[in-house]
C-alpha cells in the first residue's frame, strides 16, 4: 500500500533489500544497516504503486522499475493517470 504500507525485495546475495515505504524506493545494506539510495525527487504528488528490479552483468548493475500514480487519484480509487519511471 503505496499511502501507508511497506514493500521489500531482497536482492541476490541478501546483502542488500528494496524497500517502498511511503510512495519512495529506497536501496538498503543489510550490514550495516543504511540507506545507499533513494528514488530521485519524482513529483510530490505521486507514490509509488509497485516496483521490480534486476540485476544485470553479473552484479555490476541494479534496473529499478517503478510504477507511480497520483496520489489523489489512489486515494479516490478513480481511473488513474500511471508513469512509469525507470532507474539504473
Amino acid at each position: 500500500d503505496p499511502m501507508g504500507g511497506m514493500a521489500m525485495k531482497l536482492l541476490p546475495g541478501g546483502q542488500q533489500v528494496l524497500v517502498e515505504k511511503g510512495g519512495s524506493i529506497q536501496l538498503w545494506s543489510v550490514n550495516p544497516k543504511e540507506c545507499l539510495w533513494t528514488t530521485p525527487p519524482f513529483n510530490e504528488d505521486h507514490v509509488c504503486l509497485s516496483f521490480d528490479f534486476e540485476v544485470a552483468e553479473g552484479g555490476k548493475h541494479l534496473m529499478v522499475a517503478a510504477l507511480f500514480i497520483e496520489s489523489e487519484v489512489y486515494r479516490r480509487s478513480v481511473s488513474p493517470s500511471l508513469c512509469c519511471r525507470y532507474f539504473s
